[in-house]
């Protein structure tokens, strides 16, 4: 079927007159938007705006758009009414089209089958099956599964964004999101950021910069031409230096690529082949067996043990790819390395061990227990390669495991056993009843109190895999611990093992959180132990809030209400609004935003009143960096407050004054960016209208990263829903 849903595809664009200009056509040509179409949607006025060297953006000269003779413009918009469609309709399209006399379960499979990863390709084809008939139009607009509002919207402020973005000098993290919004860019927006990137040597672009931007590339690739995929790898291997960045994505290279990509990698430099590794490694899937074993050939023939050493370790990545002699000769390079280089290939064996076969895993695994020393660093590199043995403990036989516990356990210096002793804790499933009872009393008897804390957080993290009685050792030997700052931490972490204690015990518990000395580290206590609100009674919730507002310093309390905040799906009315009190004394209001971004993680359990009461609280801040700053803070929220709220939020972050400081703008309007699917359509319009006309350029930029990175997590919030709604 797969076949012939691409054929319809094809068909589509055919028949509407969809078809994307070509890749030569200009790609600064301003004024078209979403679908390539002529009608141009509510944001194309800053379609023909330009981000000027100053920072602003200036007009640009609007040429008509261009259009194929004989082909009709079709509105990217959605009429409002089916009988506007049949208005809107082409005419080589009838209304009595013979799709439409299918029946309306394979009509709505149709529209699901055409969903794909490139969302603007999705988006052109949903618009012209909906063209096609009255009933195609309804199931393409009712069906919830598609989401095609949603989709229409975030295509048109992408390419919208594309429009205006200095893609010669976007910060790095705006770039970091840009390979997700590619998806929804229109093929001459693609384009153009391919031409800005692969731009040689004009000047016109730094080539760090440059760099970034392939890299970038790199990361989209699945959504460029094959034309535009070669014009990329060509430009990131005339740098030697970023080879590494091309093998992060090998499954979208020719086999052509592939091999040159290959062959550049073997004949690299030491430090070169070294990070070129790290991405063929975990890609060895799409490499052929030849290919493999040159990588191989070349790891091992390295000159320099740490290099070798670290080559080898990303190899590891790949051993389920390598043949069983590649593997032999995999494991005699790393034998033949020193005890401290072969620790650090040995760390990363553990997943690894599941693809080797039995006289494999014994020679790795004796290759472990090297012996202890009297050096340190043998030592410690010793305790390195147990953990990565500890690591691929499930495949070991029993007897493996036996001798892997009696090592660590027999291990001398107190630091690196408790190392070891702490993952075998946070791996103990592997382990036998009887093992886990010796791996209990060797943490017990362990006489440095620092070691024995940092053993014993790898048995709480882990305690639902011991008996009764082997809990309550657990818990009374941490309730025993002495030194406050190591005993704050290992009680903060029993927040998810108290599912696994009983009533008396997690009240004891809280007794000891409650009842460290030192403020600050008793905040720690207890702000960890806040994220197991769901395991307390509500007595203890009143008990643990009690505590935290005893906290003299503001700043200790407002990390307190934040804990509390971001837990308040398990708190009462009543408890919520002792937080929202304790809130709204705390005088800085740095102080008041961090407790402000935990209750806003929890917003969603508010009532209307208290969601109403803390976007007061923000919007009445009478300076206006202090507000701005907490609508930044209270910016995890925005899904679980209305439209109002948030219309009001949005006009106290953006109240422009002249001679006001611009950061703290930057940063609320970045953080209103990045939660934008919780707008509404005109929200989003508007916030991306005032980010534009933003006079100082680094709020601008905090502005548009906040809107890229905000375009890219709703993407990935589609194919999300999309997968859990494919058949």
């Amino acid at each position: 079927m797969g076949s012939g849903i691409s054929h319809l595809g094809s068909a589509l664009n055919s028949v509407c007159g969809r078809r994307q200009e070509v890749a030569s056509a200009p790609a600064t040509q301003p004024g078209r938007q979403t679908g390539e179409c002529g009608h141009a949607g509510p944001l194309s006025g800053l379609a023909g705006m330009r981000w000027t060297r100053g920072g602003s953006l200036a007009e640009e000269a609007m040429p008509a758009p261009r259009r194929r003779a004989g082909k009709p413009a079709v509105s990217s918009r959605r009429p409002a009414s089916t009988s506007d469609a049949l208005v809107q309709m082409p005419a080589c399209v009838r209304p009595d089209s013979s799709l439409s006399a299918l029946p309306s379960p394979l009509l709505g499979k149709i529209a699901l089958a055409l969903r794909s990863p490139d969302l603007f390709e999705t988006f052109n084809h949903l618009h012209a099956l909906s063209m096609t008939s009255p009933e195609l139009r309804a199931q393409v607009l009712g069906d919830e599964r598609l989401r095609y509002d949603h989709l229409q919207g975030l295509v048109e402020v992408a390419n919208t964004l594309a429009e205006v973005l200095p893609f010669d000098r976007c910060a790095h993290d705006m770039l970091f999101s840009l390979d997700t919004m590619l998806t929804l860019l229109s093929p001459r927006n693609r384009e153009h950021i391919v031409k800005v990137a692969t731009r040689v040597g004009d000047g016109s672009i730094e080539e760090a910069h440059k760099a970034r931007m392939l890299v970038m590339l790199v990361r989209g690739a699945g959504q460029l031409t094959e034309s535009q995929r070669e014009r990329v790898v060509s430009a990131v291997m005339a740098q030697p230096c970023r080879l590494a960045s091309l093998t992060f994505a090998m499954e979208h290279w020719s086999e052509a690529q592939r091999e040159r990509i290959v062959a550049a990698a073997a004949g690299a430099e030491e430090r070169v082949l070294v990070d070129a590794l790290e991405g063929l490694g975990a890609a060895m899937a799409h490499l052929t067996e030849a290919q493999c074993d040159r990588l191989l050939a070349a790891a091992t023939s390295l000159c320099d043990q740490a290099s070798r050493a670290d080559a080898l370790t990303h190899l590891c990545a790949g051993m389920k790819h390598l043949s069983q002699p590649q593997r032999e000769r995999f494991i005699d390079a790393m034998a033949d390395l020193p005890n401290q280089a072969k620790a650090k290939v040995l760390a990363a064996m553990g997943e690894a061990m599941a693809h080797l076969d039995e006289a494999q895993r014994a020679r790795v695994f004796d290759e472990a227990l090297f012996g202890t020393s009297d050096l340190q660093v043998l030592l410690e590199a010793e305790a390195c390669a147990l953990i990565g043995m500890v690591d691929g403990m499930a495949h070991l036989p029993p007897a493996q495991r036996e001798r892997l516990l009696d090592t660590a356990i027999g291990l001398d210096h107190a630091k690196f056993k408790a190392r070891v002793l702490a993952r075998l804790g946070a791996g103990m499933e592997s382990l036998s009843e009887a093992q886990r009872d010796r791996l209990v009393d060797a943490v017990m008897g362990m006489a440095d109190q620092d070691a024995r804390a940092m053993s014993l957080a790898g048995l709480v993290g882990n305690i639902r895999h011991l008996g009764i009685s082997q809990r309550e050792r657990v818990l009374a030997a941490s309730l025993a611990v002495s030194p406050p700052h190591v005993k704050s931490q290992l009680l903060g972490g029993f927040a998810d093992a108290m599912a696994h204690l009983g009533e008396v015990q997690r009240e004891r518990l809280l007794d000891a959180a409650i009842g460290i000395g030192p403020e600050a580290e008793r905040a720690v206590a207890l702000t960890g132990l806040s994220g197991g609100l769901v395991h307390l009674s509500d007595a203890q919730r009143d008990r643990l809030i009690d505590a935290g507002c005893a906290l003299e310093r503001p700043r200790l309390r407002a990390g307190m209400m934040a804990a509390l905040g971001a837990g308040a799906a398990h708190l009462s009315e009543a408890q919520r609004d002792r937080l929202l009190d304790e809130a709204a004394r705390l005088a800085v209001p740095r102080n008041f935003s961090v407790a402000l971004k935990g209750l806003a993680a929890g917003a969603g359990a508010l009532n209307e009143a208290q969601r109403e009461r803390m976007v007061g609280l923000v919007t009445g801040i009478h300076i206006e960096e202090d507000r701005a700053g907490a609508v930044a803070a209270l910016g995890a929220g925005l899904a679980h407050l209305s439209e109002s709220q948030c219309e009001r939020l949005l006009a106290s972050a953006i109240d422009i004054r002249p001679g006001r400081s611009w950061r703290t703008v930057g940063r609320a309007l970045k953080e209103l960016g990045v939660r934008m699917e919780h707008l509404s359509p005109a929200l989003r319009e508007r916030l991306v209208r005032v980010v534009m006309s933003v006079p100082d350029e680094q709020a601008k930029r905090a502005g548009l990263d906040g809107l890229v990175a905000g375009v890219a997590a709703m993407v990935e919030n589609l194919h999300r829903l999309w997968a859990a709604t494919s058949d």
